[in-house]
């Protein structure tokens, strides 16, 4: 069978590799009758997924935060030599 069916439709799709997901969450994956890896969309990944996302945002957050310390810093650094130039 011809698995390109699968993979390309009209437009753009957004989705999850089957094999990506299964590295991290594998009981989410299963294999049908044809040996195709599927991908049990349920409550159970959209709360890994939106773990995840609150989880990045902590990062994100944390790093916005040094690189403004840092910003703050080399402004200070900069003023006390501005004479330098």
């Amino acid at each position: 069978e011809d698995k390109s069916k699968f993979s390309k439709e009209k437009g753009r799709g957004i989705g999850l590799l089957a094999q990506d997901l299964e590295k991290v969450i594998p009981h989410l994956v299963k294999v049908d009758e044809k040996g195709y890896k599927r991908i049990k969309y349920d409550l159970e990944l959209q709360m890994h997924m939106l773990s995840a996302i609150k989880e990045l945002k902590v990062e994100n957050d944390r790093l916005k935060q040094i690189n403004d310390d840092f910003q703050k810093r080399m402004a200070s650094i900069e003023s006390k030599f501005a004479w330098i130039k």
